[in-house]
């Protein structure tokens, strides 16, 4: 199927996008606009249904929306004036108005021309690190709040979306992960968090993973599909059984070829962790509904379980008990109401999770709001309203409905929706980042959920007070309800939702400067996101251990792990992920020495900046501080520095804020602009701010500028100290290198070369530690070293200049060759 319309032609199946004859190279984001708008060009779309297409979820910020239609009516030769091709509906969202010819059997098109990814080209070489420490992304735990949203799933293509229409495939794979990953997708709470033994990892091929139903009933029973699947899943679960979740089968599924067949384990990535499928199928007859779970089990036994029942939930749920009983040996849960307006209650439930599953937002709200009197005041009801408009952004109404359900006197007090309505809440504070609230909620739901018997429920409850805790900075706390979290989720089968912890913490080793010891979970949790699908996932994760290379002064791994990121950067949704993962490879790029390919990412990055919020062009604005810093352009960097100063948040763990103080008072002193009026007033934190070494190195050198020397030394001692408690070594050869020049300016060679000793681990591979080895022996006789010296910085050097006094012999040591 292709689309024409003037001198433009669609082809969502090939995905390429034509401008007369020529074919032209579409970013996802557009492209998956258009045919969205094109496809459902009958009506006008709803700005919710038109980002949960794209985005794979509602969570947008509306500026990311506008530029993204901005972006297309520019593509097309439309504006915001003319609106001939895409119309704004006030209040509502976007419809397409110009005419399209649809063409069912096209001619055959010319080829495409071959194109180069920059990334692949980009050759891995020896390289050198900025003088400064690295921060990783998000700067504080807090900044989750913000950025959480950005690590959704894949966004399903059109021919994804018509399948999801039509039922003819697994619907909605792309916003069920997005669902999931924003930690918002029925009772389960948001899986970020940390540590654990990677040894106690649920074995290798034992989990379980249902497949989406194959349904045979009228079109109005589509929801079954899903439904089905996640409450079968949901059942295996709550017997104790690992089983992959839902939204993380559905990616699995994604990732395999569509021409390949049906889906087998042989098929599987090995560090999904698959052992069993199993298959359901579901038949609408004139006695009702005939359900069939089918699969082998990881003994090599075949399993085949049918149940017949008048409601679709209730012989779905029959059939999960059979497959329990004759496959597990286990009990079919007890103590269950059997009552045919509690089933129908469900059923309505489950229809809302496939419609959740499939990313129609606004379906899910509709079956809620048909819901008669007597269950829309339903506990289960108001959880479920108030986890769509938690999704949806409109957290007054979530409020709302949680204090319903939580404060009506319906729930029991014991239960495990009891707890799972105070993990929403406390999900709620968090978005709020009102994270005393948050903990606090959390560790009632603990309290709740540690004897209900629902692993993943508890899990993800210890995971999120884990994180609210990391943003309080209790880090022992943190660390001690990440364990546990991770043996909760062992047990119920969730394999991203350890990955999740491997991320996490990582991030919490890096908040403790013990680099080495994040980069092992870093890099697990970027494969095991990789074996799932999950790209922004994967991206963010490897954003992370970028910034634990970099810190640890490992540039050819921190070049290795950017190319990764830059081969997925077409995937990634999220517009200030994209951003950041092009301002890290410029940042990467500079500790090469690799000047010009940096500033043409420069570039890039601004025009991935269109729209996007202060809080994310900082961002922007730290990459063109260090790139202008790095060229010698004093003014620009003062005042990129300036602009990210100002959008950077004033927190105890933005330690790369100090950094910019640092990088800003060196470019005014270089440019000879030493005004304390400039210079002083940033180094002036509020005293509830700890000490930062970068901050101590700047008053250090305003210190040395200054020529006292008595402030100065106890400055520059301090900031050393500092960075033994901080850890990183960046942080310590920031210092060192500092530290060093001052000394040799003052003539003690001998304190100089004691940190030239303490930082020469580092010189192999590290361009400022080369360089300080060099101006340490330049000071000394032994000509050989200092010219073993000379050379190591050579090959670090890239496109900067060693100081041409350097690579002259002193004078001693001519003087001592010539007697």
């Amino acid at each position: 199927m292709q689309y024409r319309f003037g001198r433009f032609r669609l082809s969502p199946p090939a995905r390429e996008f034509w401008r007369d004859d020529v074919l032209e190279p579409l970013p996802r984001l557009p492209f998956d606009c258009l045919a969205y708008l094109i496809e459902n060009r009958e009506r006008a779309v709803g700005r919710d249904e038109l980002v949960a297409a794209v985005w794979g979820r509602v969570d947008i910020p509306d500026a990311h929306v506008s530029q993204l239609i901005l972006r297309l009516r520019r593509l097309l030769g439309d504006d915001g004036q003319a609106q001939q091709m895409v119309r704004t509906v006030p209040g509502f969202g976007y419809r397409w108005v110009v005419a399209v010819e649809v063409v069912s059997d096209p001619a055959p098109l010319p080829a495409a021309a071959e194109t180069v990814d920059a990334g692949e080209a980009a050759a891995e070489v020896p390289v050198a690190p900025p003088v400064a420490a690295s921060e990783s992304t998000p700067a504080s735990p807090a900044d989750e709040a913000d950025l959480a949203p950005a690590a959704a799933a894949p966004v399903p293509s059109p021919r994804l979306r018509r399948w999801l229409r039509t039922g003819r495939v697994p619907m909605g794979i792309a916003a069920a992960l997005a669902l999931v990953a924003a930690g918002l997708w029925l009772p389960r709470g948001p899986t970020q968090v940390a540590p654990a033994d990677h040894g106690s990892d649920v074995r290798v091929r034992e989990v379980l993973m249902v497949l989406p139903f194959d349904v045979d009933a009228p079109r109005e029973s589509g929801w079954v599909r899903l439904g089905a699947m996640d409450l079968v899943a949901e059942r295996l679960r709550s017997a104790g059984l690992p089983v992959l979740p839902s939204d993380s089968a559905m990616a699995v599924l994604r990732g395999l070829a569509p021409d390949a067949g049906a889906p087998s384990l042989d098929r599987l990535d090995p560090r999904l962790g698959v052992g069993t499928m199993v298959q359901g199928n579901a038949t609408r007859s004139p006695r009702g509904w005939d359900v069939v779970l089918a699969g082998t089990l990881a003994d090599g036994r075949q399993l085949r379980v049918q149940a017949n029942d008048t409601d679709a939930i209730a012989a779905a749920r029959r059939a999960a008990d059979l497959f329990l009983r004759d496959g597990f040996g286990k009990a079919v849960p007890a103590g269950e109401s059997t009552n045919p307006e509690d089933d129908a209650l469900l059923g309505r439930l489950s229809e809302t999770h496939a419609a959740m599953l499939a990313g129609s937002l606004e379906q899910a709200r509709a079956v809620l709001d048909a819901l008669p009197a007597s269950q829309a005041t339903d506990p289960r009801a108001q959880i479920q309203r108030a986890r769509l408009d938690l999704l949806g952004g409109r957290l007054e109404e979530a409020r709302r409905e949680l204090d319903a359900a939580l404060d009506g006197g319906a729930l029991d007090a014991d239960s495990a929706l009891y707890g799972s309505a105070l993990s929403v809440r406390a999900k709620l504070h968090y978005r709020g980042r009102r994270f005393v609230e948050a903990e606090r909620d959390y560790g009632k739901a603990i309290g709740v959920l540690q004897t209900a018997g629902s692993p993943d429920e508890l899990g993800n409850a210890l995971a999120g007070r884990a994180i609210a805790r990391t943003v309080l900075r209790q880090l022992d706390a943190a660390a001690a309800d990440l364990g546990q979290a991770r043996i909760q989720l062992q047990q119920a089968g969730d394999r991203p939702g350890l990955a999740q912890v491997d991320m996490y913490f990582g991030v919490i080793e890096g908040e403790r400067g013990r680099f080495e010891a994040a980069v092992p979970y870093l890099a697990k949790a970027a494969d095991t996101f990789d074996a799932f699908g999950v790209v922004e996932r994967t991206v963010a994760s490897l954003h992370a251990l970028l910034d634990a290379q970099m810190e640890l002064l490992q540039w050819s791994d921190a070049l290795a792990t950017s190319d990764r990121q830059w081969a997925l950067r077409e995937r990634v949704g999220d517009p200030t992920l994209a951003l950041l993962v092009t301002t890290r490879r410029g940042r990467v790029l500079l500790g090469l020495g690799r000047h010009r390919e940096a500033l043409q990412l420069a570039s890039q990055a601004q025009s991935l900046s269109d729209g996007l919020g202060e809080q994310s062009l900082r961002y922007l604005y730290d990459f063109q501080t260090e790139l202008a810093w790095s060229l010698g352009q004093w003014k620009a960097a003062v005042d990129a520095a300036d602009r990210a100063l100002a959008a950077w948040p004033q927190e105890p763990t933005a330690r790369r804020r100090a950094y910019l103080v640092l990088l800003r008072q060196r470019a005014l002193l270089a440019d000879g602009r030493a005004d304390p009026a400039q210079i002083e007033p940033p180094l002036q934190l509020a005293d509830s701010h700890p000490a930062h070494a970068m901050l101590e190195l700047a008053r250090a050198e305003w210190a040395a500028h200054r020529r006292d020397e008595t402030e100065a030394r106890q400055r520059y001692e301090k900031a050393l100290g500092l960075v033994t408690e901080e850890g990183g070594p960046s942080r310590l050869v920031a210092v060192a290198v500092s530290y060093a020049d001052w000394l040799l300016g003052g003539g003690r060679l001998e304190q100089a070369s004691a940190l030239a000793g303490r930082t020469s681990v580092y010189a192999a591979h590290d361009y400022d530690s080369a360089l300080m080895q060099v101006a340490v022996l330049h000071r000394y006789e032994r000509r050989d070293l200092w010219k073993e010296a000379l050379q190591q910085a050579r090959r670090l050097a890239g496109e900067r200049s060693i100081p041409a006094a350097l690579m002259l012999e002193s004078s001693a040591r001519t003087a001592s060759a010539a007697r």
